[in-house]
């Protein structure tokens, strides 16, 4: 797991859930859609249809479970200590906050509610999706092909145009 900051920060559409989805799977937040306010059917459907057009299970695990993944970072969700009525998603490992995305770093206010896994199931597509963000740069157009199933149509512009840009340097 590589902390990953949140980039919006409100009630409304805050990033808590990307950076937190950034985090796990160790690439730049640029590369995660932002669930929140994006759907109507909520963010944790968004999430695991993503996830699966990616080859990731997104598995919500009840907090008298999580013992059983011991060792292993997953992001947990509850409430929110900087906004009223709403939920924050943190990072947890062995029951302990491991990262907080908000800029507050004040956690989840009280225990967590749940927690989520993912699972890597198509593994070439995630190692893709963590090469172009560390490298940032991308050589190859037939990687648009294969993740932009996970990527919204302007993530998808971006990595074009910065393609187009390394080539003519």
């Amino acid at each position: 797991m590589i902390p990953v900051n949140q980039t919006i920060s409100n009630s409304k559409n805050g990033d808590c859930v990307r950076a937190c989805v950034a985090s796990l799977l160790e690439c730049n937040i640029e590369f995660i859609p932002n669930f929140m306010g994006n759907s109507n059917e909520g963010y944790a459907q968004a999430v695991k249809k993503w996830g699966d057009k990616l080859g990731i299970i997104v598995l919500d695990i009840a907090t008298d479970n999580v013992d059983i993944f011991q060792g292993i970072h997953v992001m947990a969700f509850g409430k929110s200590p900087n906004f009223e009525d709403c939920q924050h998603a943190v990072i947890y490992c062995d029951g302990e906050l491991s990262h907080d995305p908000s800029p507050s770093k004040k956690g989840l206010l009280g225990d967590p509610l749940g927690y989520t896994v993912f699972m890597i199931k198509n593994y070439s597509i995630v190692r893709n999706l963590i090469k172009a963000s560390i490298e940032y740069e991308l050589s190859e157009l037939w990687f648009y092909d294969e993740i932009s199933p996970g990527l919204n149509e302007n993530q998808v512009k971006f990595l074009k145009k910065r393609n187009e840009e390394k080539r003519d340097e």
